[in-house]
């Protein structure tokens, strides 16, 4: 009788320390966009600074902000009309580049202040069409601005337009560097370029990896991932999703999820933990063990909002989820208690 009940506290005290474990946690910090008239503003993208101690959020009314605490640092634009669609800072974090609608600043990030204003005729006439995207050159010595059609290269230090090349995937603005010759990778693509030449380079990827249903590389370039939509009766059924080691491409890990409607998706710098972002929820899943992954940790999400960023830290002790409206941080430095059997179908 002694030992029954032994095993039944032992059962309870197990389901309680697991409920827990799996609980859907709350963001540790709530940073919301800035209203106008009442209503919330849009938010379009983010990036945190090297030492990661701030988040540079572009929008209607974009601002940097200090990440531990939420707290505005400083507001980047007060005009709805300078719509920013895309922010990045330098790799020495001393400076950070904002797209405007007729435009790019570039401030310091000591007192945030403007340094240089890059004035261009956006090629719309409702400005910046949906996708924009902002770069610093790898040395930090050049800025790339790319949207749909076209790369244009500053020197910015100068306010002088170097170059202007097309983009060759007019549905792509996203680019990464892919090595220091500037090279770099359309994002969502296969498609690579130099951006000396302007031509279409091999990167010296199989074939087949880059024929999937699309492909990128990850902002450290050590690895690349693919993403296969799966069917049953010519009926989309959901992703095989793959991480490649770039040097040798050979296959780190697969993982085949059981929809096909993700919205979202970032990677840790060792490429152990993904995160997936559905309509209805988000999801960090452990590939410390390839051949078993694991959902370490899921998150509500409400399908009416789109994701606008989406970050680890590289210590892997925050989750940075940005939507519409607001930025959500969550502590994630304890997801080696609590781990769940990944679903797989």
């Amino acid at each position: 009788m002694r030992e029954n009940t032994l095993f039944f506290y032992f059962f309870i005290g197990l389901f309680v320390v697991s409920s827990d474990a799996y609980s859907q946690q709350e963001p540790i910090l709530r940073i919301p966009s800035q209203t106008y008239e009442g209503f919330s503003t849009i938010i379009d993208g983010i990036d945190l600074s090297p030492d990661e101690s701030t988040i540079a959020i572009a929008g209607d009314f974009s601002m940097a902000c200090d990440l531990q605490t939420g707290e505005i640092i400083k507001t980047l634009s007060t005009n709805l009309y300078d719509r920013n669609h895309s922010v990045d800072y330098s790799s020495d974090g001393k400076l950070l580049a904002l797209t405007i609608w007729n435009g790019v600043r570039v401030f310091d990030t000591d007192r945030f202040d403007i340094q240089y204003s890059l004035p261009m005729k956006p090629n719309s006439f409702s400005g910046f069409p949906g996708s924009v995207d902002i770069t610093f050159y790898p040395d930090d010595s050049l800025l790339l601005l790319s949207w749909y059609g076209t790369l244009n290269i500053w020197d910015y230090k100068n306010v002088t337009l170097v170059k202007t090349l097309d983009n060759p995937n007019s549905n792509s603005a996203g680019v990464i560097f892919i090595d220091v010759d500037n090279n770099i990778q359309l994002a969502g693509s296969s498609i690579f370029i130099n951006l000396d030449t302007g031509l279409e380079i091999d990167p010296g990827i199989k074939p087949e990896i880059l024929e999937k249903t699309s492909f990128s590389i990850s902002y450290d370039r050590e690895f690349f991932m693919t993403k296969e939509t799966t069917y049953i009766n010519s009926q989309k059924d959901g992703k095989i999703i793959t991480l490649y080691n770039r040097e040798s491409q050979e296959v780190i890990w697969s993982y085949t999820h059981n929809t096909y409607d993700i919205i979202g998706y970032g990677l840790s710098m060792d490429g152990k933990l993904l995160v997936l972002v559905e309509d209805y929820h988000a999801q960090i899943i452990d590939f410390s063990s390839p051949e078993c992954p694991k959902v370490v940790r899921t998150y509500p999400f409400d399908r009416r909002y789109q994701i606008r960023g989406l970050k680890i830290t590289k210590d892997e002790k925050k989750l940075i989820l940005a939507n519409l409206t607001e930025v959500l941080v969550y502590d994630i430095s304890d997801l080696n208690t609590c781990v769940e059997n990944a679903v797989l179908h």
